[in-house]
């Protein structure tokens, strides 16, 4: 029988966290299952409910499968399996989390099919069939390697390519608790086909963008939307990648935890030039109250995509063909 698990944490001492800054937080994991908003992808279940008062309950924001509530409705353990926290000095804290080897969300593989887990882990599920269906046929892949973009200035700046990364990979970000936001990951199209649109006018219809955020912390929320001061988004930019040209946000709250995570937009964007290159902008807000580090990795695999309603240039090609035709066969 597959099982989840809950855990329950809080701050109340009186000197560290006086009335009006106790916090607590319960978290709920449940096992892997199908998610019908990914095509049936095995996904996570992981839902978050905050407990706060004073300034952090006047700040709080909207994270999906996240709730809010205040202190005083917080549900107190009392058992032998409360830990009390330990003040530890910087040094000691440091050493600390250092030691710490944070899961991969596809590690947890209890209950899963067998066909399902290789060497130890679920299996990329767009490799088998399974993620949402785009309107247009034209995909690019997350990817590692380092590319400079003048548009911003990201924590990390990476490529997106229409193969995917063709072995393990991923791109980690540290945030620390009270950093506040911060522009995490920047990725950009390269500048020839096949991984460009190479398109002067973006289509009408539903741009997206997953992510595979293998770990993370609960209390740091990210997306391609604006998350404090930081302006995450979706965009159309020039040829020399630095402007922005046209910007969009996703429709979906922030995300938070880990697993797929899928951002959308519906837009009808401006005529430009077939240089135009496609931009995904990931902001982070670390909303932790106390001290330490917390790391949010992206997996680069083929579940960390980015598409729009483009045809690619196979599909343009054969409806070109099949217009020529016809149009022949009409004049004959």
């Amino acid at each position: 029988m597959q099982k989840g698990c809950k855990l329950y944490g809080w701050n109340d001492d009186p000197i560290l966290f006086p009335v009006g800054q106790r916090n607590g937080i319960i978290i709920t994991f449940l096992p892997l299952a199908p998610d019908r908003r990914f095509g049936g992808a095995y996904n996570t279940r992981q839902t978050v409910q905050h407990f706060v008062e004073g300034d952090r309950w006047n700040n709080r924001r909207s994270v999906e499968r996240t709730t809010w509530d205040l202190w005083a409705n917080m549900p107190m353990i009392r058992s032998a399996q409360v830990k009390p926290g330990l003040m530890l000095s910087d040094k000691d804290l440091a050493l600390y989390t250092a030691a710490l080897s944070p899961s991969n969300w596809r590690e947890w593989t209890e209950g899963l099919p067998t066909e399902e887990v290789v060497d130890g882990q679920l299996r990329i599920q767009r490799e088998v069939g399974r993620w949402a269906k785009s309107q247009g046929t034209l995909t690019f892949f997350q990817q590692p390697q380092a590319l400079v973009i003048d548009t911003h200035v990201a924590t990390l700046e990476r490529v997106l390519e229409a193969t995917v990364f063709d072995s393990a990979g991923s791109n980690s970000i540290v945030t620390a608790s009270g950093s506040g936001d911060q522009l995490g990951w920047l990725f950009s199209t390269l500048f020839a086909e096949p991984d460009n649109p190479n398109d002067d006018d973006w289509p009408n219809g539903e741009y997206r963008c997953q992510l595979d955020m293998i770990t993370g912390n609960n209390n740091v929320s990210y997306g391609l939307l604006t998350l404090g001061a930081s302006d995450g988004h979706f965009a159309r930019i020039d040829a020399g990648t630095t402007t922005d040209l046209e910007t969009w946000t996703q429709d979906e709250a922030a995300f938070s935890g880990t697993g797929l995570k899928l951002a959308t937009h519906t837009i009808n964007p401006s005529s430009g030039a077939v240089t135009d290159h496609y931009e995904l902008l990931i902001a982070l807000e670390d909303i932790r109250p106390h001290g330490g580090n917390a790391t949010n990795t992206l997996s680069v695999d083929a579940d960390a995509f980015a598409d729009g309603p483009w045809e690619s240039f196979a599909t343009r090609a054969n409806i070109q063909t099949r217009f020529h035709r016809n149009a022949v066969q009409e004049i004959f």
